[in-house]
């Protein structure tokens, strides 16, 4: 029997199957529009299995199957397909693309298309929202800095390559994936750490490579000037401790690119906009353990300040106060 390959995401939780409308529905669960598919072999090694989660506003299906052809009509959105083992090719109006592990990924328009894996296959498929694309890409990119739909190309089909000059994205997503892993049991632990938010900013880095280079004139800003954004951007980090603060909302509140926001945070605290909430939101915990009354607890501290998984928030509360959270806690226990 053919072994199937690992999933990115939910392999422990996937059961192999042997029916080809599971596939089917188990996909349109998370790429709406139905998909038309055929075993290549013999039908008696056919094997599959998946995994479909929607982590905040995207939705991800990650497949493990054995070869099989697929057709599929138009559908009103692009997809991004980024292969964990093996190959897949697409045959389109304009020609062919190839997702191939660890070389390109693909993305798709709408348009209609029929594909073929190579050998036993597994990869990941994102939904895309091209409004949530194109405001993460230009949060990124900063406010001098136009981004629009031709930046992106959402509606042209292409290989991307997977590793562009030093930045690996197999690598980026199977972080993003591993994540998705370890929080899938906890919605609320999920929301928190914006995991739809990192891959939506991978997204747009993996489409518009200059995003890394964008720099749009912080040496033109004056610092008194830079420090007042810096200090509203520390405002409403204060004001929304308990939420899921993302980076993309920091750049969204102070309108500079992500380098220009990262490089103003180091100049002023030496730190990185993300390192900084996380500093607030520990010492929010010390003065809630230092002066708790007789219904406090650590799991309830640790949510109260942001940090949806306690044993998260214990190491990084050891590593900065020398002392585990209960440790205080019982100390100034009443």
């Amino acid at each position: 029997m053919i072994k199937l390959a690992y999933l990115p995401f939910g392999n422990q939780r996937a059961t192999p199957n042997t029916r080809l409308d599971a596939l089917s529905s188990s996909l349109s669960d998370a790429l709406p529009g139905g998909f038309d598919i055929d075993i290549l072999g013999p039908i008696a090694s056919f094997r599959h299995k998946t995994a479909v989660i929607r982590a905040g506003q995207l939705s991800i299906a990650a497949t493990a199957t054995t070869p099989i052809s697929v057709k599929r009509g138009e559908v009103p959105y692009a997809t991004l397909r980024i292969p964990s083992s093996g190959a897949c090719t697409f045959k389109l109006r304009n020609g062919r693309c190839v997702e191939q592990q660890g070389r390109t990924a693909v993305l798709l328009s709408g348009q209609a298309r029929e594909a073929e894996t190579c050998g036993v296959y597994a990869g990941t498929h994102l939904a895309i929202d091209p409004d949530r694309l194109m405001s993460t890409a230009q949060s990124i990119a900063g406010a001098n800095v136009r981004v629009d739909s031709d930046t992106l190309a959402l509606d042209q089909d292409r290989e991307i390559q997977l590793q562009q000059g030093a930045y690996c994205f197999d690598a980026i997503f199977r972080a993003h994936f591993s994540l998705i892993d370890a929080l899938v049991a906890q919605p609320i632990a999920l929301a928190m750490y914006a995991v739809d938010d990192m891959i939506y900013r991978s997204i747009a880095m993996m489409l518009y490579p200059a995003l890394f280079d964008s720099d749009t004139g912080t040496s033109k800003i004056a610092l008194s000037v830079e420090r007042r954004t810096i200090d509203a951007v520390c405002d409403y980090i204060r004001a929304h401790i308990d939420e899921a603060i993302s980076l993309t909302r920091l750049e969204q509140v102070s309108g500079f690119s992500r380098r220009s926001l990262q490089y103003a945070f180091l100049r002023h605290f030496a730190c990185t906009p993300m390192q900084w909430l996380r500093e607030r939101r520990l010492e929010l915990a010390r003065t809630i353990l230092t002066s708790p009354d007789c219904n406090t607890s650590i799991a309830q501290v640790a949510l109260t300040c942001g940090f949806p998984i306690s044993g998260l928030f214990s190491q990084y509360y050891v590593a900065r106060y020398g002392e585990r959270p209960s440790a205080t806690l019982t100390r100034h226990r009443c």
